[in-house]
């Protein structure tokens, strides 16, 4: 019986000791894998409205081409970021207004690396509405086609002024003037989507007016129009402006 006590404290000893020991290591976050051949910035918000407004970030790190950074240690385990990452040339993002761009922060063993792997697939909403890291965008009107054939030059001068603004916080305006000097203002909510292939061609912003009950889209272009870039160009659907069914296009001042 004297044996099995000894057995048995010794065991709760070294059970408390393992314990200690566990409790006075340093947390480990993880790390964020970027296989990116270009740096990648991430910033950390504590709230969707500093995320959407771009300020007051908790933290600002930069990982390089093809490697991996630590979650900083003193982020506290279970907190939720909410996570804006960009690469340099800005064509790969995470930003969009219905995506999860909340980043809990956990405890691991290094074992479980990485907690993220920045995306590889392309993503050209952020080029279309921020301009990079800009704090909005805005396009204006240059050409009106009825099917293939362009009437610009035969329209009023006044039905020539159209405008959108893209603003960071995913809300935005369409200027238009329906009767000379008199210039309107619609104010909408917008989100892009991409396929998954992230072709130009098959990105959508699509606005929401909840005034008017529209839900129209702007098309990027370049897929089909190869003299320009990326970003250069959208246009709107031929049911969206005016009655006549033209298409619209526009480019970015």
């Amino acid at each position: 019986m004297k044996l099995l006590n000894i057995a048995l404290s010794a065991g709760l000893l070294l059970g408390a000791v393992s314990c200690t020991k566990m409790e006075d290591e340093a947390d480990y976050h993880g790390k964020i894998s970027n296989p990116l051949g270009q740096r990648v910035h991430l910033k950390f918000f504590s709230t969707i409205s500093d995320y959407e407004k771009d300020q007051n970030p908790v933290k600002t790190l930069t990982i390089e081409p093809n490697s991996a950074l630590e979650v900083p240690q003193e982020f506290e385990a279970g907190t939720t970021y909410y996570l804006d990452w960009y690469s340099e040339d800005y064509r790969y993002t995470n930003w969009t207004r219905n995506g999860d761009n909340s980043f809990t922060v956990a405890n691991i063993y290094p074992e479980l690396d990485p907690v993220m792997t920045i995306s590889s697939t392309r993503n050209p909403t952020r080029l279309l509405c921020l301009d990079g890291d800009q704090q909005s965008t805005t396009w204006i009107a240059y050409d009106a086609v009825n099917w293939s054939s362009s009437v610009w030059s035969s329209l009023m001068e006044h039905r020539k002024f159209h405008k959108f603004v893209f603003r960071r916080d995913f809300t935005g305006t369409y200027y238009s003037i329906e009767t000379p000097g008199d210039t309107s203002e619609i104010h909408f909510t917008y989100f892009a989507n991409f396929n998954s292939w992230a072709t130009p061609q098959n990105t959508v912003i699509n606005m929401e007016f909840p005034q008017l009950g529209l839900f129209p889209s702007l098309t990027n272009q370049s897929g089909i129009y190869p003299i320009y870039s990326e970003t250069d160009t959208l246009r709107t659907n031929n049911s969206f402006i005016g009655s006549e069914g033209y298409t619209y296009y526009f480019k970015k001042i």
